[in-house]
């Protein structure tokens, strides 16, 4: 894990809403999980900010049994503690749903909204925030908003 990947990680951000509008429907004909491999992997974000660094960790693990599983924690440089986040990335048949769960508690999921080879967009537009989580690659990094 002490590799820096430079991930890019603001799901927060809510700013990726007028990419999804452009966005191919996903063709959903059985898509299986292998599809999202390129998710998998350690990625780490370091980002000064007023004289403190904050970090970010996310991990995805390699597809199997029809879904992925990922956690993500946020920290600042020698904070007692910081926050969690556990992921399942599921498919189903024809469906395709992200389940966050920040601190450990369960939301609802998002769906996925649009996919290519190397980006994936979910949404759930009954969510207060975020609506919409987008993941892709840039190169080598992975990228989330």
């Amino acid at each position: 894990m002490g590799v820096d990947y430079n991930f890019s990680y603001a799901a927060l951000s809510g700013k990726s809403g007028a990419e999804i509008k452009d966005a191919p429907r996903v063709p959903m004909e059985a898509l299986p999980i292998e599809a999202f491999a390129w998710m998998s992997g350690e990625w780490i974000q370091r980002t000064e900010s007023k004289g403190r660094t904050l970090i970010i960790e996310e991990s995805w693990n390699a597809p199997a049994a029809g879904m992925m599983l990922g956690v993500s924690r946020t920290s600042h440089k020698g904070a007692r503690e910081g926050s969690f986040e556990f992921l399942r990335l599921r498919c189903l048949g024809r469906q395709v749903h992200l389940y966050p769960l920040p601190g450990g508690q369960p939301r609802e999921p998002f769906r996925l909204k649009s996919y290519g080879s190397d980006e994936a967009i979910f949404e759930n537009l009954e969510h207060d925030f975020p609506q919409v989580i987008r993941y892709w690659r840039d190169g080598d990094k992975l990228r989330a908003s």
